[in-house]
């Protein structure tokens, strides 16, 4: 992937506006992507890839992913993709005086997707309402006001249209527009396209109130400081990956979250390292025994503990004969990914 120097500085210099804009309102593992960015621009032409990212910051590459695509919706830089796969990144350079902020025109994945060779920007949503009949609902008016409030800036024409969209088309009642607002702004998150990407979130999982975006977010959050507490993960954020075998364990398996903090701790007993596939296995194994509850889980452990130490006497037993023969009864060693499992279930 080549790293394009768009910023013709020549040396690695942070701008105050930078500074003084842009760093308030970004997560902190993001602003890291970023300097590393612009420290890598040192050379002309820097051949850089994800992955190496990845590494130098101790980041899953689905996180630098992420941090690339805030940036680009920043205006910071350029992502260029090809066959799913971003092949260079242009810095572009940080402008004095703000602009208005760059706004979605469709629900954007949190990763980069492309099906050509050339990067393609998303499509305008179906503008389905009048906004100047819009403009006479007091509830609409109060909520771009508190909008304004929260974000200490006027709409946009852009703006305008998504949360006519959000408000008309999708029918966003305005206690749960307003919770919208609130929870993305609290979080560090003042971009409307970031507001976009949560309140489509919400609509594709059939949440319409207030009521319930906060049910879904307490127990959200919850469900993933659990599973990276069990599994000892400090310092980031789940990736997007291990978040999908969160809520496939909490709502695919229907698994309490005891019993997934419980597969998690096992997990880290048997290979001393978090492993949201082994733990998946574990999870399985049980959901087909029909464990449902952390003391069940439990028993099942125990007794394949038992059962591991019953074939083990079992096998002990029958070692003298084997051992006329010892040339042929060499120690053959491969993975037993069953007995790895079971480890796990102790």
């Amino acid at each position: 992937m080549l790293l394009i120097n768009g910023m013709h500085t020549g040396y690695t210099i942070i701008s105050s506006v930078f500074i003084d804009r842009y760093l308030p309102g970004a997560n902190g593992e993001f602003v890291k992507v970023y300097l590393t960015l612009v420290r890598l621009m040192e050379d002309q032409r820097q051949e850089v890839t994800v992955a190496a990212l990845a590494d130098r910051l101790e980041h899953t590459e689905t996180d630098v992913v992420r941090a690339l695509t805030y940036w680009e919706r920043q205006g910071l830089l350029t992502l260029y993709q090809e066959n799913d796969r971003i092949t260079a990144i242009e810095l572009l350079p940080v402008l004095a005086e703000a602009e208005p902020e760059k706004e979605p025109e469709a629900a954007v994945s949190a990763e980069p997707v492309s099906t050509a060779s050339e990067p393609q920007k998303p499509s305008v949503p179906p503008k389905q309402f009048d906004l100047t009949a819009l403009q006479q609902d007091e509830d609409f008016q109060q909520l771009i006001f508190l909008a304004e409030t929260y974000l200490m800036r006027p709409m946009t024409p852009k703006d305008l249209d998504l949360f006519g969209y959000l408000y008309e088309n999708l029918k966003f009642p305005a206690d749960l527009m307003e919770y919208l607002i609130e929870y993305c702004v609290d979080g560090g998150h003042k971009s409307t396209k970031y507001m976009e990407a949560v309140a489509l979130g919400w609509h594709s999982e059939g949440i319409r109130t207030a009521a319930e975006a906060k049910e879904a977010n307490r127990v959200y959050s919850k469900e993933n400081k659990r599973v990276m507490r069990a599994f000892g993960i400090n310092g980031r954020v789940l990736g997007t990956e291990e978040r999908k075998f969160v809520r496939m364990w909490i709502h695919d398996y229907k698994m309490p979250l005891e019993v997934v903090v419980e597969a998690c701790n096992r997990t880290i007993k048997a290979i001393h390292q978090p492993s949201f596939e082994y733990a998946d296995k574990i999870l399985q194994s049980w959901k087909s025994q029909g464990v449902m509850t952390a003391e069940r889980a439990r028993e099942a452990a125990e007794a394949h503990r038992q059962e591991k130490k019953e074939s083990g006497t079992k096998a002990a037993g029958s070692s003298s004969a084997g051992a006329k023969n010892r040339f042929h009864n060499f120690d053959q060693r491969s993975t037993d990914y069953d007995t790895l499992l079971r480890e796990g279930m102790k």
